[in-house]
């Protein structure tokens, strides 16, 4: 019998008969298609929005994510050319660790001092010897302690979160670092982000995003059907006065022991970012293929998380940082995550659409997302982080050269 594409489409298109099951598959497969399109927003219309208020800063690859201090206003960025990933790229000659110790370009730390954001200093990383150098997620803390910036760094040799004492604006010194390894993390599970709890020693929470070796096909299952394999780790520091010790002088002591890491949240899809309310208890995290922004309530005494709800983000979110109001929360997302892919693998060729969502937690029902920018594309692609300190709004990118700042006032 004739299917009901050839109903649709001429004999001279088609070429061909096929049964009634065959016309079937071919339309679920389409049906399939266009479901997913649609569910990575490849059908959204981008209206560009604010753009005119926002001027970029060029010559710094890669600026992901961002922390500051509070205290003084400075801001400082994690950059990183993250060629070597190629999370949505199959059939890689070379597992992740061997794309690592093959790439000769390191990630580096800025700090955008307070005031002067356009004016993007080095970090120097004392007593930092490692090879590798390829910083994801960055946390700010200050507490009795000190001032700390906890980094997460994806090294030959595995995953890394990384604690620096910060001395001064632009010198900071390894404190201590904590390489997570078997049994309770397989090989090629990957962390992003990071927030750490003030007072409690340098415990913290740290999402698992990527559980398969990025570039295979395991991982290639994971991210483009969305599945629920990404969960979160709450690591709990070997004492509450561990941030108060001296710094090691001797590099072999700084590799940590003592830390206890539990999962805390899992059946996720695709955890992102991550970050608290002033008193620690509420956590905020970008859940990036399922576009929501999940919102948890801590316990401070088990350091368990408890669901509050999910905030739809209408788009892939990837890193949010709450502002200094204390109840303001900044995300940067992609609207179209395939044309993302695409910018990801050809940076230079691809153009990919930019969004920048707020969302003000009154702990209430009617609370929503609002858009603060959307651009096509042209001014930054890829927008990883919106993070706003007074009147500036700070925009990151996950591949481009480029930073933004925004005249927050006129958003």
């Amino acid at each position: 019998s004739f299917c009901v594409a050839q109903l649709l489409l001429s004999p001279v298109t088609m070429g061909f008969t096929c049964t009634q099951l065959v016309c079937a598959a071919f339309w679920i497969i389409i049906a399939v298609l266009l479901n997913t399109l649609y569910q990575v927003g490849e059908f959204s219309l981008i209206y560009p929005k604010n753009v005119r208020q926002c001027r970029r800063i060029e010559g710094y690859h890669g600026c992901e994510d961002f922390a500051f201090f509070a205290s003084n206003k400075d801001v400082y960025m994690s950059c990183d050319d993250r060629s070597w990933l190629k999370y949505h790229a199959l059939g890689q000659n070379d597992n992740i660790s061997t794309r690592i110790a093959k790439q000769k370009e390191q990630g580096k730390l800025y700090v955008l001092p307070s005031n002067n954001y356009d004016k993007a200093k080095p970090v120097t990383m004392k007593g930092f010897t490692s090879p590798d150098f390829h910083p994801l997620g960055i946390a700010s803390m200050e507490d009795k302690s000190g001032k700390w910036l906890f980094v997460t760094d994806n090294t030959r040799d595995g995953e890394k979160v990384e604690i620096f004492k910060v001395h001064s604006q632009t010198d900071i010194e390894l404190f201590s670092e904590f390489l997570f390894d078997a049994p309770l993390f397989e090989p090629f599970q990957m962390l992003n982000d990071i927030v750490v709890i003030p007072d409690s020693g340098g415990s913290f929470y740290v999402t698992v995003w990527l559980v398969k070796e990025p570039g295979t096909i395991l991982n290639f299952i994971d991210v483009y059907l969305r599945r629920p394999v990404s969960y979160v780790l709450f690591c709990e520091s070997p004492s509450k006065d561990f941030l108060s010790n001296p710094v090691p002088s001797n590099n072999a002591d700084k590799s940590s022991v003592g830390w206890k890491c539990r999962r805390v949240v899992e059946n996720l899809r695709m955890i992102n970012g991550i970050t608290r309310s002033h008193d620690s208890k509420r956590m905020y995290m970008a859940e990036t293929t399922a576009k929501t922004m999940n919102v948890y309530d801590r316990d401070t005494i088990t350091n368990e998380l408890a669901l509050v709800k999910k905030v739809s983000t209408m788009s892939g979110c990837d890193n949010l940082e709450m502002s200094q109001d204390g109840k303001t929360v900044y995300l940067g997302c992609h609207p179209k995550a395939l044309t993302f892919q695409f910018h990801a693998a050809y940076p230079k060729a691809v153009v990919a659409p930019s969004r920048i969502l707020k969302f003000v937690d009154n702990n209430s029902s009617a609370d929503e997302m609002q858009v603060v920018m959307e651009s096509t594309g042209e001014i930054l692609s890829g927008s990883s982080l919106g993070i706003k300190v007074d009147d500036t709004l700070i925009v990151g990118s996950v591949h481009d050269d480029c930073y933004l700042l925004c005249d927050a006032e006129k958003l």
